[in-house]
């Protein structure tokens, strides 16, 4: 805190400057640093209700050191209340990501399920046909051409059928 008479204070540089000018306020202050400087200890003194310099530096010193003490539970109240506040916000996010693994692991088993459907529904073998196989085939569609050509009650969508039977088992020749 800065007294008027204190040689750091700008505003008694400011009153010098005004009365003497700026190069000889600057010299004046410095001739007059030790009055000024013993006067503020005095006042100091003064205004701790005593008249021993050294007790009123004691006590100076001890509230610097309470308005320092306070300050720094102040700080440390705040780091904890924030640290505090990171916890439940770390808690938060954990809670949220556990959810997005859980939700993960629910589609995934969803997923499996669909695919063992689909594969049900389309029949689990896929592997390509061996020759043998196209070979029995193609003799089985043919067989089945020539009976439908006899006209014994096939229709167009039985037709259709074998059409799509035959294109089938040509993409696997390949």
């Amino acid at each position: 805190m800065s007294t008027p008479w204190d040689i750091q204070s700008p505003a008694l540089l400011k009153r010098l400057e005004a009365v003497l000018g700026e190069d000889r306020a600057t010299v004046a202050l410095n001739a007059l640093a030790p009055e000024l400087a013993a006067w503020a200890e005095y006042e100091n003194a003064i205004n701790w209700h005593t008249e021993c310099l050294s007790c009123a530096n004691m006590l100076s010193s001890c509230i610097t050191e309470t308005v320092r003490a306070e300050t720094a539970e102040t700080a440390l109240a705040s780091a904890r209340a924030d640290l505090e506040r990171s916890d439940e916000v770390q808690g938060e996010m954990n809670e949220k990501a556990i959810g997005y693994v859980r939700e993960v692991a629910r589609l995934k088993q969803q997923m499996e399920e669909l695919s063992t459907t689909l594969d049900e529904a389309h029949g689990t073998d896929r592997a390509p046909l061996t020759a043998a196989e196209r070979k029995f085939l193609h003799f089985a569609l043919d067989q089945a051409a020539e009976e439908m050509s006899l006209g014994d009650g096939f229709t167009d969508a039985d037709q259709a059928a074998l059409d799509s039977l035959r294109r089938r088992a040509g993409k696997d020749e390949r």
